[in-house]
């Protein structure tokens, strides 16, 4: 007997009174956000989900450029520096971020952050009841769960970023060197044509330098032909001299 009663007196054995169809609920939300794709959904979706806690009057959860819903103090919200949107998504909250909204009178609030980011918070606006005090810790668990899933989605899209970047680089350094290959080509081509020009120039040319030549040399020869005629005649004897 005293033993259940130092139990109930201890608030570390709160979560054994959870009602094990709500624990299934919040299961079900969790297995659920695999399909939601943006933070709006992810948002839309829990700020629902959450709200049938027990304990819970109502749930806002704050994601992105999200303002809260009239039955919260929309003036906190749209004043929040964490309003902030990029076209990837939320961008992660400041380190030092503050809740106006969650500082106020009957409000909790989980915050949604990694070791590397905040993104937003778990906001509950809960009665006057301990009944949601059993749900904390597994409500701290989603809320790790869905700032993780959040992490890993900006991890991906930062990934994917790269990739793209990367593949961006690859076909512009492809196509450039695909224009150089070509202009390569061309140039090799006209200096070939060239080359083939002139090599038929000068094969024409040396053509009629040894034509030439060898005319020089026939006419070389005949020259001193004529020149050998010339002496046999000059030299030859009369013999009337006699």
């Amino acid at each position: 007997m005293r033993e259940k009663e130092r139990q109930q007196d201890n608030p570390k054995q709160d979560w054994q009174k959870a009602d094990a169809r709500i624990l299934g609920q919040l299961l079900v939300a969790q297995n659920i956000l695999f399909v939601l794709h943006d933070e709006a959904r992810i948002a839309e979706y829990f700020s629902q989900a959450l709200s049938s806690v027990p304990g819970v009057i109502s749930c806002f959860v704050c994601l992105g450029n999200l303002t809260a819903p009239p039955r919260f103090a929309q003036e906190v919200c749209s004043g929040c520096t964490a309003l902030r949107k990029n076209e990837y998504g939320s961008l992660p909250m400041p380190d030092n971020f503050s809740c106006g909204l969650a500082a106020k009178q009957g409000m909790r609030a989980i915050p949604l952050q990694t070791n590397e980011h905040a993104f937003g918070l778990f906001i509950f606006q809960t009665d006057s009841t301990t009944a949601f005090e059993p749900y904390w810790p597994f409500l701290s668990n989603l809320a790790n769960y869905v700032a993780l899933t959040l992490e890993t989605r900006i991890q991906k899209r930062s990934l994917e970023k790269s990739r793209d970047e990367l593949e961006m680089r690859v076909k512009e350094r492809t196509e450039e060197l695909w224009r150089m290959n070509t202009e390569l080509e061309q140039r090799v081509k006209q200096r070939t044509a060239e080359l083939e020009e002139r090599n038929a120039e000068l094969h024409k040319m040396n053509r009629l330098f040894v034509g030439r030549e060898l005319r020089m040399v026939e006419l070389k020869e005949k020259i001193r032909e004529l020149e050998g005629k010339s002496l046999t005649t000059n030299y030859a004897v009369d013999p009337d001299d006699y």
